[in-house]
């Protein structure tokens, strides 16, 4: 009787996780364009609501089977209100990182540096920890003036990426956790800004977002 009735709460307990773990009742992996969400994704893009911006998914499915895999189990938070829209993408399968995608519906005002020294302190804030800071630069991307800074603590890198955008801005921010548990990016690669991953989540930004892709 004792093993019946582990067994009995031990089999639902199992289902259920694995139906969380793959973001679909009937325990398959789910394709990340079928989402109920705000924005929409369509191949390796998520478009914002109303077209504000769009980028390239983190793990990009037609890249290969891994990031595919990843992308299919990647977390989606989605934020619109009257100051921001913005996506969060992660933890996904493997990796657990999060990156957040973000574009302010104010411009940058006053001396750009300041302000984004500033917008950056702010966001240092919202997270747990004292961060040191390694990098703070102005670098260029697609043509177009980027400040990039790289920060650490004991537990995780945080790389910031923000832009003016037109009348408004943008912030790509990636929170990159470190430890044995985690396969991170060696911070070496995020001083020489060599992560590709970031890198694409930049170089593919739009806004107003590009072209929905035609169907096949």
């Amino acid at each position: 009787m004792k093993i019946i009735k582990i067994l009995s709460i031990f089999l639902p307990l199992t289902l259920l996780i694995s139906c969380a773990a793959t973001n679909d009742q009937s325990g398959e992996e789910t394709d990340p364009g079928a989402r109920s969400l705000l924005g929409q994704v369509k191949g390796d893009y998520y478009f914002a609501p109303d077209k504000a911006f769009s980028v390239s998914m983190p793990h990009p499915p037609s890249v290969s089977r891994d990031e595919m895999y990843e992308s299919m189990h990647t977390q989606i938070r989605e934020l619109d209100n009257d100051d921001l829209v913005s996506v969060t993408f992660g933890p996904a399968a493997v990796d657990h990182n999060e990156y957040r995608i973000s574009l302010s519906k104010r411009p940058m005002r006053g001396d750009q540096e300041r302000f984004v020294r500033d917008l950056f302190a702010r966001k240092l804030a919202q997270r747990k920890g004292s961060f040191r800071e390694h990098l703070f630069e102005k670098t260029d991307v697609n043509g177009k003036p980027h400040f990039y800074a790289v920060y650490d603590n004991q537990t995780s890198y945080l790389v910031i990426s923000a832009s003016s955008v037109g009348d408004n801005y943008m912030t790509i921010e990636a929170d990159v956790f470190i430890g044995p548990l985690f396969k991170s990016e060696p911070l070496d690669s995020l001083l020489k800004k060599q992560w590709q991953r970031f890198n694409r989540l930049q170089t593919s930004f739009s806004a107003p977002a590009m072209a929905l892709p035609e169907k096949p």
